[in-house]
This record gives structure tokens, sequence and C-alpha cells, in this order.
């Protein structure tokens, strides 16, 4: 399922806070640089691991993901730690942490 436009502009305004404003560095996207490339990750999302076939059938990947995360995580985090487990996961395989 698609990002709205609100959950998009508050990505945006995330990565800002986290890249730019928190280690003090001068911007060198644009805000609509920042919000269509999270628009185009969640679309890529979307259209191409929502093709992989398999147990999850046409459950939306990112669900899959939060839905297959082990017991105790699963029941006694918040939905933003689940979502945070994740992010941690893809900076590490993009060799970011």
């Amino acid at each position: 399922m698609a990002l709205t436009e609100n959950q998009i502009t508050s990505g945006m305004k995330r990565f800002v806070q986290d890249n730019y404003v928190g280690p003090n560095k001068t911007a060198d996207l644009t805000s609509d640089d920042i919000y269509t490339a999270i628009a185009s990750v969640d679309a890529a999302m979307d259209r191409v691991l929502n093709t992989i076939p398999g147990a999850w059938g046409t459950k939306a990947i990112k669900q899959a993901l939060i839905d297959n995360l082990p017991e105790p995580f699963q029941s006694a985090s918040t939905a933003a730690e689940k979502a945070s487990v994740i992010s941690v996961w893809a900076m590490s395989e993009a060799g970011v942490i």
C-alpha cells in the first residue's frame, strides 16, 4: 500500500532533521528531491517486492516483514519500534551502520 502524501512529507522532514539539522550539515538536496526519493522507494517496494511469490501471498511486503518479527519483540514493541528495526536492517544492508 502506497504511503500517503502526509507520510512522505513526515519522512522528508525526518530525513532533513537526521541528515542536515542534527549534524549541522549544509543541505545539498532540496525538499522536493528528498520527497521524490522517498516516494520512489515506496513505489519500488510496492511494485517490485510485492511480486515475490510465496507464503505471504498478496500481503504488502512491509506488513509481512513486520508480521514476521519474532516474539517477544512482535507483541512488546510499538509500531515505531517495529519500523525502526526494519530501518536498522536496511541501513546495515546499505553499509551505513
